[in-house]
């Protein structure tokens, strides 16, 4: 099943969230899945509820009265955990929405996701650790809406939101590091979708906004190791610190020319090997938008209706190691 097909039960603690929150719970909630629950939990005889009426009707949301039965004691939560095993044991949903700041409902995260749920949690920036940790994704409400408020004012924030308990960039940088260096054992580039993905699974509550940035491209390039590139029409996470020397660079091309007859047809097919040998490798690095500039930029090379072969200049020649084993060709400038 898709993510955007999942069915989700909302399940809101009224306690512990306020109604300013709503619009911000239910547009995130869409780019998870659908919301077939919406269900709001507290005592409705509370006239410290009052500001709940008009939202609740404005958004459709299905208030669900609950009286406190012992002065100081939150029955809320005990009917939030009820509903949710109910509801679980009814197969029709894919996922929870558990919204709350309280940490009383970490243990029913934790139950949810050992029967296969999905669990999306929201609260504001004081939710306690166990319980966002205990959630597939965790939203921070306060800062979610704030950095809306600031996209819409003259002077946006940037840089890291102080209010909100989050990873750490260092932690983050290490997660970065991982995932590129195991990617580059496999002789692959690293997606930037993909590592959006594999950092809202290894920290339930990144979100890039929780950072003061809206797009994740902005955030990985502001941690100044990284560099987001394009190839055709996706989107890759480079390391600015890899860059392969130019001799390396040029040796692996000296080669495949030589494995074809000393001519490539095509430049995309060097692009491809040359990426193959260095994973990490892009023209950017050089200071290049396009791989046809980067080779026009080396001497020993001449390009002519797309083919690449090495420049009249140049001649191979037989270069022995410093043993005097293992001979190999390459270029050199005619005198």
């Amino acid at each position: 099943m898709e993510d955007k097909e999942r069915r989700f039960a909302v399940l809101i603690d009224a306690d512990n969230v306020s109604p300013k929150y709503i619009k911000y719970i239910l547009e995130e909630i869409s780019d998870f899945g659908t919301a077939t629950y919406k269900r709001i939990y507290g005592d409705w005889t509370d006239q410290t509820k009052r500001g709940w009426k008009d939202v609740i009707l404005e958004w459709s949301v299905n208030p669900i009265q609950q009286y406190s039965y012992t002065t100081g004691k939150n029955s809320t939560d005990s009917a939030m955990i009820i509903d949710a095993m109910d509801i679980l044991y009814s197969h029709s949903v894919e996922g929870f929405c558990l919204v709350s700041s309280d940490s009383d409902f970490t243990k029913l995260a934790q139950r949810l996701r050992e029967a296969g749920m999905f669990v999306l949690g929201m609260g504001e920036s004081k939710t306690p650790k166990p319980f966002r940790a205990a959630c597939d994704t965790f939203k921070i409400l306060d800062v979610i809406s704030q950095a809306e408020a600031d996209s819409h004012s003259p002077a946006p924030v940037t840089g890291e939101l102080d209010k909100a308990d989050i990873t750490s960039i260092h932690d983050i940088k290490k997660a970065i590091f991982k995932m590129m260096t195991e990617n580059t054992n496999q002789g692959k580039m690293t997606g930037m979708a993909d590592m959006g993905n594999f950092l809202a699974k290894r920290f339930s509550e990144f979100d890039v906004r929780n950072y003061g940035f809206s797009k994740l491209s902005t955030f990985l390039e502001s941690l100044d190791e990284f560099e987001v590139v394009k190839e055709g029409t996706t989107y890759y996470v480079v390391d600015k610190r890899s860059e392969v020397p130019i001799s390396e660079v040029e040796r692996e091309i000296e080669l495949i020319l030589e494995e074809n007859g000393g001519e490539v047809s095509n430049l995309s097919i060097i692009n491809d090997e040359i990426k193959k040998a260095f994973p990490g490798f892009h023209v950017k690095q050089y200071g290049f938008a396009r791989f046809s500039s980067f080779i026009k930029s080396l001497p020993q090379f001449e390009i002519r209706d797309n083919s690449v072969r090495l420049s009249h200049d140049y001649y191979y020649y037989e270069e022995y190691g410093r043993d005097g084993t293992e001979p190999h060709r390459t270029s050199r400038r005619k005198k």
